[in-house]
């Protein structure tokens, strides 16, 4: 018996009609950057040494939260094994797993991005609810600062010790890819 409903037993994902495809930055959109900054480097005649990091967010979903008139609509219902009864729950964040919840974090995904870039020149690329991000080896610190200033500005939480946060190097993983700069300097 599942005691937490993903939103496919409930059917609530069937009763969903979405009209837009939600842009999602896939690993191609990282090697095309990666790419965009060896053509600069080489046109510049600077060096090509890249280094590498992710920055994930914390349980991304529910770090958003339901506006008041979400939240007014926005319950499931459980069964409790324990006291053979039914709950009810109010959700206060976007639910993970529902549809819209999905389109909803991955517009604001890109909107964070969208900052990274413009505001802060920070090269990076927006994968899921991991941030891969880019550095000449001199500026990584700097990048690394302006990065946590920017979440830390926004209100976000994100992770900052443990495996998830590992610090700028030749190489890192984003959701099972992993990236390999080693060479960049021969590029």
């Amino acid at each position: 018996m599942r005691l937490i409903d993903d939103f496919s037993e409930s059917s609530v994902n069937q009763s969903v009609t979405v009209s837009e495809t939600p842009v999602l930055h896939t690993i191609d959109v990282a090697c095309a950057l990666i790419s965009k900054l060896f053509t600069t480097a080489a046109h510049l005649g600077a060096h090509t040494e890249l280094v590498v990091r992710t920055f994930d967010l914390s349980s991304a979903c529910r770090q958003i939260a339901l506006n008041e008139e979400g939240r007014s609509v926005a319950y499931i219902r459980v069964f409790n094994p324990e006291t053979g009864r039914w709950s009810l729950f109010q959700i206060l964040v976007l639910p993970f797993g529902a549809i819209r919840s999905v389109h909803v974090f991955l517009r604001v995904a890109r909107a964070i991005w969208w900052l990274g870039v413009v505001g802060c020149t920070i090269p990076w690329s927006s994968f899921f609810d991991d941030y891969i991000v880019f550095s000449v080896p001199a500026l990584a610190k700097s990048t690394e600062l302006s990065v946590a200033a920017l979440f830390n500005l926004l209100g976000w939480i994100f992770a900052q010790e443990g495996r998830k946060c590992v610090p700028f190097n030749s190489t890192c993983e984003a959701l099972g890819v992993v990236l390999d700069l080693s060479e960049s300097s021969s590029a």
